[in-house]
Parts: C-alpha cells; structure tokens; sequence
C-alpha cells in the first residue's frame, strides 16, 4: 500500500491537520489551497513515483496527473474517513496502477 506519511506524532500533527484543512478547501474549489497542497506534498509524491516507475519524465507525467486527480476528486474528500495524505496516496496508488495496466498493454500489443 503507498503511503505519503506514518500516522503523525505530536510534532507532525499540525502537517496532518493542514493538508486536511487544504484538501477541504480544494473540494470547494480553492485553487490557492491546491497549490498549496502541492507544494506541501508533491516532493513526497514524486519521490514515491519515482522510485516506482525509476523514469523521471514518466514520474513528472505522473505527478501532474495525480494532482489533476486531486482537483477533479477532492470533493469526494471526507475528513471523517480519513486523513488527506492517505485520501492522496490511494490516488497515488490508483495512478501507479493505472501506469502499469497501460505498459502491460503496450507490452502486449509489441509482443
């Protein structure tokens, strides 16, 4: 399972409380709050990518759709099942999953 972070400690708890304040804003449409969550973010995500995929063209494609995925989904967000960066992370793995299924096509469709 992908994970963007453990479950916080007292230290961490204020990044977990914000992304999930952003995330809220997002889904009300707030594109500074989206920004924000990327910049919060998206150093985490594309390190996750990229060590799945190992190409870093493929993992900038990838995080750009991850975050295009977060705008059009985030009113599907709901804090009280869960926290933001886990909300991310199964679009995250949902992404990685989708990459996959669609180089073992292109496998297929060479072979």
């Amino acid at each position: 399972m992908t994970t963007l972070a453990p479950s916080p400690s007292a230290g961490e708890e204020d990044v977990w409380s914000s992304t999930d304040a952003l995330l809220t804003r997002v889904a009300s449409g707030d594109q500074l709050a989206l920004a924000e969550l990327y910049d919060l973010t998206s150093g985490r995500v594309y390190g996750l990518l990229l060590r799945a995929v190992k190409d870093p063209a493929l993992a900038e494609t990838m995080l750009r759709d991850v975050y295009v995925d977060v705008w059009t989904r985030a009113t599907g967000f709901d804090v009280s099942a869960g926290a933001a960066l886990t909300w991310l992370g199964g679009i995250v793995r949902r992404r990685l999953l989708r990459g996959a299924a669609a180089q073992a096509d292109g496998d297929a469709a060479v072979a």
